[in-house]
């Protein structure tokens, strides 16, 4: 018996041993499943943006929604705004702050804990924002939308006007059953502060983009609360403010003084209007105002997302890291991307771009070369292709690398054919021709569509007026030329449009009207 009892008292712990053996083999391969099962990435074409998020594809349709009609309030709204992109726009919606900290941005080496961003590129323009500060990081997005629907649609946007209207738009809010939307709700930090500080209107209004005020934190907040203020007051309570804006931006676009342009489109005295905005600033109950759709904004309601795989979900996360200058996160990203799949084109391509921009030419052209190889349908593969060969093969407009100037131009028709409104790539075609010096007649109307989808930007007219000096239309030049050269708040576009109208005044001095000189 006393060996039975004991030898049953060994086995006792041997089959304990066992049971805890397979408890931890299944709470190993229990956990290795659940880091295995880590959301996957989706992404989902709406009408004007791509959206990619580790959120499920309920929240990327939700998010989706609320940016096309944001997008159509902004259109039907803005005076004189047209709501072209000149690049295409990607959305990154992050599931949780803790899934997005890696990809904020970073200022003096310190990650910005901002609950959404916005990122424009050359080649495409970054929205980022996490779902569990969505609200926050939706008012950031909307904030950075306007500005880029203003720059391509208007011209000479004062500073105390394209902050007021970013910020008053900032505050959209669509309802709950989607058909309308509340726009100009209240800042809450931006009365509190207006009610300690103001500066004077008529400083306002002589803000620019190089000003102190614009750019020193400690005075950009009182800037922005003030611009703010104007913009609700002339939008929400001042009869006929719409109007009143739109003639401003009319008469500064052409050149106007700004002092002038104010007086003629509000009829009062920039200190006049200081003192309805103090009163106004003070009130205890603002209003806002509800926009109705009566119309169906398209969405992407009836898209269907698509899973993507590892690969692509680096390499998208790697391109977003490089256009945020977070270059050597982005190229771990990349290679690995292209060790999961080695003929995943935009992982060559992002890894190319990555590789010049570190100057390494010898290493980036194979991968941009193979990215168009892969894929030639690829708007993003044609267009970042040729705006490197512009950028780094031809870039001395005065000494010509003839092959490689045509070998963009050719790319940037694929570009255009994939994309007829991205204005960029129409520019740059302009370009590539300008400099080839060959296809003068397809430079000027690529040119011409560009500046009537974006009339806001004044780069496209000054090339355009630069491919009617090569085609000696004097007349034309001088016409898009003379109120360049009058802007007063873009050194770099007006002292270039002088230096133009100066050659043509030395070969035609009657077609040529006096410029001020600023």
């Amino acid at each position: 018996m006393a060996t039975e009892t004991q030898r049953h008292r060994e086995t006792k712990p041997k089959r304990l041993c066992a049971s805890v053996a397979l408890w931890l083999s299944l709470l190993c391969a229990s956990v290795a499943h659940v880091a295995d099962a880590a959301p996957a990435w989706t992404t989902l074409q709406a009408p004007h943006f791509t959206l990619v998020g580790d959120t499920g594809e309920k929240r990327l349709h939700e998010i989706a929604a609320r940016l096309e009609q944001f997008r159509a309030v902004l259109g039907r709204l803005l005076p004189n705004a047209t709501i072209s992109t000149p690049v295409p726009t990607i959305v990154v919606v992050f599931g949780s702050q803790r899934s997005y900290e890696p990809f904020r941005p970073r200022f003096q080496g310190k990650t910005v804990p901002v609950g959404g961003f916005f990122q424009s590129g050359p080649d495409v323009n970054y929205l980022t924002l996490s779902v569990d500060g969505a609200d926050d990081g939706f008012g950031i997005v909307c904030h950075e939308y306007t500005h880029l629907l203003l720059a391509n649609s208007i011209a000479s946007v004062p500073a105390w006007l394209g902050e007021g209207l970013a910020e008053y738009y900032s505050t959209f809010a669509l309802s709950a059953n989607g058909k309308s939307a509340t726009i100009g709700g209240i800042i809450p930090h931006h009365v509190a502060l207006l009610r300690e500080h103001f500066v004077p209107l008529a400083d306002i209004l002589d803000v620019t983009r190089r000003s102190p005020l614009y750019n020193e934190v400690d005075k950009r907040t009182i800037f922005y609360a003030e611009s703010w203020a104007i913009v609700h007051y002339l939008l929400i309570e001042y009869p006929g403010g719409e109007t009143a804006i739109a003639h401003y931006l009319t008469a500064v676009a052409s050149g106007a003084p700004a002092a002038d342009a104010f007086r003629s489109a509000f009829r009062m005295e920039p200190s006049d209007l200081e003192q309805q905005v103090r009163r106004y600033a003070g009130r205890s109950i603002y209003h806002s105002f509800q926009y109705t759709f009566h119309e169906p904004v398209e969405t992407a309601a009836s898209a269907r997302g698509r899973t993507l795989t590892a690969a692509e979900a680096d390499a998208r996360l790697g391109d977003l890291l490089l256009h945020i200058n977070r270059l050597d996160e982005a190229a771990t990203r990349l290679q690995e991307a292209l060790r999961l799949d080695p003929d995943l084109a935009p992982a060559h391509l992002s890894l190319g771009l990555l590789l010049l921009r570190q100057r390494r030419g010898a290493d980036a052209w194979p991968h941009l070369e193979r990215a168009v190889a892969i894929d030639p349908a690829s708007f993003f593969a044609q267009y970042s292709y040729a705006l490197s060969v512009l950028r780094y093969r031809a870039d001395d407009p005065n000494h010509p690398d003839v092959e490689a100037v045509n070998a963009a131009a050719a790319a940037l028709r694929k570009a255009v054919d994939l994309n007829a409104d991205s204005t960029d790539a129409l520019a740059w075609l302009g370009y590539a021709d300008l400099v080839a010096g060959t296809a003068l007649d397809e430079a000027r109307t690529v040119l011409t569509r560009a500046v009537s989808l974006a009339p806001g930007r004044l780069d496209y007219r000054l090339r355009l007026a630069e491919i009617n000096l090569r085609q000696n239309d004097l007349t034309e030049a001088v016409r898009l030329l003379t109120p360049l050269a009058a802007i007063s708040d873009d050194t770099g576009v007006a002292a270039h449009a002088r230096s133009l109208l100066q050659s043509i005044a030395a070969r035609a001095p009657k077609l040529v009207p006096p410029t001020p000189d600023r």
